[in-house]
């Protein structure tokens, strides 16, 4: 299993997150549906801030609504992929495995 996702909220998204609530657990919901069943609130909530972040998503209730409802669970999985091989030791005794 993968470690949470970092917790780290420099642009003040977590203002917003009471506000939207409705939205993020409707988006949980679908995440749900899709087959991500054990993904929490608060696990999908920092992946949002996390793409938020990347993307400079302005500090605006509609901005950062149309953001999180942008989601997918290709884009999460990707995400997961990647920590994935990050963490993976893709090269055993100095050969790589691929």
């Amino acid at each position: 299993m993968t470690e949470p996702l970092e917790e780290k909220d420099e642009h003040g998204y977590d203002q917003w997150r009471e506000k939207i609530e409705p939205f993020l657990i409707s988006k949980l919901e679908e995440f749900h549906l899709l087959g991500l069943e054990r993904l929490t609130a608060d696990e999908l909530w920092a992946f949002a801030k996390e793409i938020m972040q990347k993307n400079k998503v302005e500090m605006k209730c509609h901005r950062i609504v149309g953001q999180l409802m942008r989601l997918s669970v290709n884009d999460y999985m990707n995400k997961l992929r990647v920590e994935m091989f990050k963490d993976m030791d893709i090269f055993k005794d100095g050969e790589p495995l691929f």
